[in-house]
Order: C-alpha cells, then sequence, then structure tokens
C-alpha cells in the first residue's frame, strides 16, 4: 500500500498567511504521518518487553492539528500500563474544532 500526501502549494499559503487565515492545522502533514510510523516501529521493537513505549507518561502534542499522533499514542496503550495523559493543543481555533470532532469520532468508533 502506498499513500502519497500532497502539501499545498507554497502561493496559496502564503495568499492566507496574507489574509490572516491559517489552515496549517487542519490537515494531516507528511511529518505526522512519519512520526507515527515511527512510533509504531518503536511500539513493534518493544513487543518482547514488558513496559510499553509510552506507559505511565504524561505525553503532549503541541500544534496537533486534526490530532492523528496524539490519538495513535493513545490507541497504543497497553492495558496494564497506559499513558498516564494525552494532552494535545493547537493555536488555532478551526484546528481545535476539527480536532475536538476527530476525537469525538475516535471515541465512538472505539
Amino acid at each position: 500500500t502506498m499513500m502519497t500526501v500532497v502539501p499545498p502549494p507554497i502561493e496559496y499559503m502564503a495568499a492566507l498567511h496574507s489574509q490572516h487565515q491559517e489552515i496549517s492545522g487542519r490537515q494531516v502533514w507528511c511529518g505526522s504521518l512519519l512520526l507515527c510510523h515511527y512510533i509504531l516501529k518503536q511500539q513493534g521493537q518493544q513487543q518482547g518487553q514488558q513496559q510499553n513505549l509510552f506507559g505511565g507518561k504524561r505525553v503532549l502534542e503541541l500544534g496537533s492539528g486534526a490530532g492523528i499522533v496524539g490519538m495513535l499514542v493513545s490507541r497504543l496503550n497497553h492495558p496494564h500500563d497506559p499513558p498516564s495523559c494525552v494532552a494535545m493543543t493547537d493555536g488555532d481555533d478551526r484546528a481545535l474544532d476539527l480536532l475536538l470532532e476527530n476525537l469525538q469520532m475516535e471515541v465512538n468508533h472505539c
């Protein structure tokens, strides 16, 4: 399976910036997908060990946007050693609305 993520053209981003609009937090960026891949790989390498990668830890995701990384971390918990807290933030009110919507969908599908 191959997935391609194409960021918006720089001209479009510049036009939005000049109009004081922000969209960077309202999409899933390549960096988020790469971080998720890295976390899954690290978690897979720790399967034979007793502890979870994020077990008992407090996780803070700054600039969460759509929330894919924070949602992944919260779902990876070991039944006996979950993260103590996963907090997701963003400075864009619309991105926070999207984050909340995604979290609600996540809860409804569990």
